[in-house]
């Protein structure tokens, strides 16, 4: 069931009253990484004997809409002070109605705006996920997750990969006594169809390499690099998955430099759909400025698509070798060098030898990766002993949590 600010009634208790009652919230509704990691988390939770929801502060986007146990607080973003001290009043009545044992909140903006609230309303474990490194969050967000992580309001912090704990490196011990790393798990969706079906459903000629690229259509995600690099890419298409405020502007782009020809624009698309578009694929293109993690990318792997993507910490973390000398287990190149795609994808293309080795490695680092150890990891820090409680609420005692 969906719940808008329009609708009266906030989320409703869940209906087994011994299980342990979780909230795992988003700020908004779109297809996007955090948003997904969400979804997955509270699913996997209910499997295990919790009563778990997933909230979104405001829809964005019409996502997720027939998923079960999951609300959405206030339709469409909050304008003004108004705005947002309604969705702030409604946010606080949903969590005295359900009274979690815990909140897990996803993206730094969830972090600081759900987690006061949830201490003020007395949850006892208040999980902050650290979806992004420090220094690319908002001035704003890095100040408020700095002050709420020292006090306390956090009784732990999630980073999602070891770079992004790194990037945290600075903050005093009563930060980093808070903060484990659980990485980001994935259970790998896949088509059943072939390639050339794969490219038919979708439009794309069977003849033509394909380079495929999922994500939203923003800045950090650096799709022009992709769409330039066809000109060095002769009959080459581009399929690029997800939407985006910069879909205009890429449009655009790939017009002036006469390769709009060669791009689609798949859109936001159900998870089957770019399942598909990965089966499509000859080549996975990742051509991010910044990544907390990379998981578009370990979807890819573990779809068996080979990948040419940005040498940025993240992917290095991922898909680079520990021990000196052995080669990775993707093409890592500049990320501001559209050259350097070109000739990552155009090697792929053509050394067989290459194409196989590179699919096999990265398919063992998608397999280290299971959706299970992530849930484990979230799962742990429910019990007393992986978490710290942190001191009271501060001016009131709150509601108490459901025992």
């Amino acid at each position: 069931m969906n719940t808008s600010e329009s609708d009266e009634q906030v989320p409703e208790l869940g209906r087994r009253a011994s299980a342990r009652r979780i909230v795992c919230v988003v700020t908004q509704a779109e297809r996007a990484g955090a948003q997904g990691a969400a979804i997955r988390l509270a699913r996997e939770l209910r499997g295990r004997g919790y009563d778990a929801q997933t909230w979104f502060l405001y829809r964005k986007r019409d996502a997720f809409v027939d998923e079960p146990h999951t609300h959405v607080l206030f339709d469409g973003r909050p304008s003004g002070i108004v705005g947002a001290t309604k969705l702030l009043m409604r946010l606080m009545r949903s969590l005295k109605g359900f009274r979690p044992d815990a909140v897990y909140s996803f993206t730094h903006y969830a972090n600081a705006v759900v987690q006061p609230v949830a201490w003020i309303c007395g949850v006892r474990r208040r999980v902050a996920s650290e979806r992004s490194v420090y220094h690319v969050q908002p001035r704003v967000a890095r100040l408020a997750t700095a002050i709420l992580g020292r006090i306390g309001c956090y009784t732990s912090i999630i980073a999602v990969s070891q770079t992004v704990r790194e990037s945290f490196s600075d903050h005093p011990k009563s930060f980093q006594s808070r903060m484990v790393t659980v990485p980001n798990g994935i259970d790998v969706l896949r088509s059943p169809l072939s390639q050339q079906l794969a490219r038919s459903r979708l439009g794309f000629l069977p003849d033509r390499p394909l380079m495929v690229s999922v994500g939203r259509l923003a800045t950090v995600k650096n799709h022009d690099v992709l769409i330039q690099a066809l000109t060095q890419m002769p009959g080459w298409h581009l399929a690029l998955v997800g939407w985006g405020e910069r879909s205009g502007e890429l449009r655009r782009l790939a017009e002036n430099i006469g390769v709009s020809e060669r791009v689609t624009f798949l859109g936001d698309v159900e998870p089957q759909t770019v399942a598909d578009a990965l089966r499509a694929a000859d080549v996975f293109g990742f051509p991010s400025l910044s990544e907390a993690f990379g998981f578009a990318a370990l979807e890819a792997a573990g779809n068996c698509v080979p990948i040419v993507g940005s040498d940025i910490p993240a992917l290095r973390e991922l898909f680079g070798s520990a021990r000196e000398g052995d080669a990775p287990a993707a093409i890592l190149v500049d990320p501001q060098d559209p050259d350097g795609f070109a000739r990552g994808a155009l090697s792929i293309w053509n050394d067989e030898t290459l194409r196989q080795r590179l699919v096999a490695k990265a398919w063992a680092v998608a397999e280290k990766h299971p959706l299970r150890s992530m849930i484990d990891g979230y799962e742990a820090l429910l019990n007393e002993d992986h978490a710290q409680r942190g001191p009271p609420p501060p001016g009131r005692k709150g509601v108490k949590a459901h025992e």
